[in-house]
Order: C-alpha cells, then sequence, then structure tokens
C-alpha cells in the first residue's frame, strides 16, 4: 500500500470513529478534482479534503480545479497528515456548535 493510500485510509477510519464519512470522490468529467469528500452530521457541510503522500505537492490542474471550488464556496483542505486531519475534525465540530 502506497504511503498516501495509507494516509486516505487512516483519515476515513479516524472520520468513521468520529461518526463521519470520508469517502473516495471521483469524477473522471471533472480533472484536478480532490480526492475525498469529508461528510459529517455534526459539521453540517461537506469538506473536500486533496490527500498528499508527506512533502507531495498539488498539480498545477488541481490547483485551478481548487480555485475554482473555492470561488463556488467549497471548502477544501490540502493534508499530508492524519494529525492535520484530526485537527480539522476538531475545527469543523468547534465551528458547528
Amino acid at each position: 500500500m502506497s504511503r498516501e493510500a495509507d494516509i486516505e485510509r487512516r483519515m476515513a477510519l479516524l472520520a468513521q470513529d468520529d461518526g463521519g464519512r470520508l469517502i473516495k470522490f471521483v469524477s473522471p468529467s471533472f480533472r484536478g478534482m480532490p480526492d475525498r469528500l469529508l461528510l459529517h452530521p455534526a459539521y453540517a457541510q461537506a469538506t473536500f479534503v486533496e490527500v498528499k503522500r508527506p512533502g507531495g505537492v498539488v498539480s498545477p490542474i488541481q490547483q485551478q480545479t481548487h480555485r475554482l471550488l473555492r470561488e463556488l464556496g467549497c471548502d477544501i483542505h490540502t493534508l499530508d497528515d492524519v494529525d492535520e486531519f484530526a485537527k480539522l475534525i476538531a475545527d469543523l465540530r468547534r465551528e458547528s456548535e
């Protein structure tokens, strides 16, 4: 299993342990979409998550797509560490209270 896949798996388990889901998101007709979609009833929003291996970078097409999604009001986070993801979950939970 690749390092990025391992990080994605651990993040998905963390989301599930918190009562949410971090689902694989695939959009064949829209290049550059983030890897995952974080869903949780307590957050009252869907959050895109781009998972990278440690030190990995967002490609130019991903940068362009992420910029467009942000302009459309979407929440996107690029993470390469499970601890960063745990902090994101805690922040989203705190914001929803």
